[in-house]
């Protein structure tokens, strides 16, 4: 299997995070907002989407600048 370049490590990790965050936090609301109905799981799979198309492009703009704000927040090794 082919790996990707280490100078994209950040990036695919912020994907990563944001593919299985927003997996878990639209199923809860989902839940939460419906419980277990009829087309649970179609409408579950539609939040997830909406949800995608709002946490990429927040975390990999704002991941930079958290990551910035944690090294300064933090004493040095």
């Amino acid at each position: 299997m082919k790996k990707v370049p280490h100078k994209y490590k950040n990036i695919l990790g912020r994907l990563l995070l944001a593919i299985i965050m927003t997996l878990v936090m639209s199923g809860v609301v989902t839940y939460l907002s419906l419980g277990f109905t009829y087309g649970f799981v179609h409408i579950w799979l539609h939040n997830y989407v909406k949800s995608l198309c709002v946490a990429i492009p927040t975390l990999l703009t704002l991941g930079p600048i958290v990551q910035k704000l944690v090294t300064h927040l933090c004493a040095d090794e």
